[in-house]
């Protein structure tokens, strides 16, 4: 087998079990040729680049459809506010430029996610002081990543209805 194919097998496995940001796969792909026996340094440099360019042309790998699907699973699933998610993006390597790109282009319902995320919390600490639960409320959500103002408006419409 030559580099090529190796890299190619190995790139293929990854895209298989989940999606990865261009600098993400990069990184995996540098890895697996640095400790790969077979792998000579001065050929896998373009070797990875080429088997990127591929997996860009087969659209395995696009940060602005990974921005989009990953914040789109995260608000179904795990709710985040912009704050975090944007935290989070830049962990998983993506550009700032494209994940700044993404939120002024795409709007997201931050005060609906914290309001459900919310519901889910409130039945736990029914037992306690009004005061109490707000505080606990306020802070949760701060934690994660929330603004100011969809906190205040997801707490306000939570509470109302409880009290």
């Amino acid at each position: 087998m030559n580099s090529y194919e190796l890299i190619a097998g190995y790139g293929f496995k990854l895209v298989a079990r989940k999606r990865y940001s261009v600098q993400e796969m990069r990184d995996k792909l540098e890895a697996y040729t640095g400790k790969h026996k077979k792998l000579k340094k001065v050929d896998t440099e373009e070797e990875v680049e080429r088997f990127m360019s591929r997996l860009m042309e087969l659209k395995y790998l696009d940060d602005g459809q990974f921005i989009k699907d990953y914040v789109a699973e995260r608000m179904k699933f795990r709710p985040r506010g912009k704050r975090l998610l944007r935290l989070e993006l830049i962990k998983k390597k993506i550009s700032k430029i494209d994940i700044e790109k993404f939120f002024s282009e795409n709007s997201i319902d931050e005060e609906g996610a914290a309001e459900r995320l919310l519901r889910s919390k409130v039945k736990r600490w029914r037992g306690e002081q009004v005061w109490s639960q707000k505080a606990k409320a306020y802070r949760f959500l701060a934690g994660k990543g929330f603004d100011r103002d969809a906190i205040y408006r997801a707490v306000g419409r939570c509470y109302n209805l409880v009290e």
